[in-house]
């Protein structure tokens, strides 16, 4: 949920710096960057479950019923924590971000 409104500010900041709005293109790249991302788990999930030795419906041994725990939880947590990292240092926060808001509104009233 917060990359969309990441991506909004992103839009309010490259308007602000470069004075051109690019809204479709954004929300375009997003839409398709969402989706390649969601091809491209799908396929490293197929590989990871073959590298481990997964047979579907059938009992699992004990070495890929651990790697099966492992890619359902410590892959997902550590993606967790990146993202933590990346909202942390997201540079623009809410007193910037009305800051930028304000700035483009004077600039549009002065046109």
């Amino acid at each position: 949920m917060t990359f969309y409104a990441m991506t909004a500010d992103a839009i309010d900041y490259g308007h602000w710096a470069s004075g051109v709005r690019v809204e479709a293109m954004s929300y375009g790249f997003l839409s398709f960057a969402n989706k390649e991302a969601g091809g491209s788990g799908a396929l490293i999930l197929g590989i990871a479950l073959d590298k481990v030795g997964y047979i579907a419906n059938q009992p699992q041994t004990s070495e890929s019923a651990e790697w099966l725990a492992f890619i359902s939880t410590v892959l997902p947590a550590t993606g967790f924590l990146l993202t933590i990292i990346v909202i942390a240092l997201y540079p623009l926060n809410s007193d910037r971000h009305r800051f930028l808001r304000e700035e483009l509104s004077r600039r549009n009233s002065s046109h």
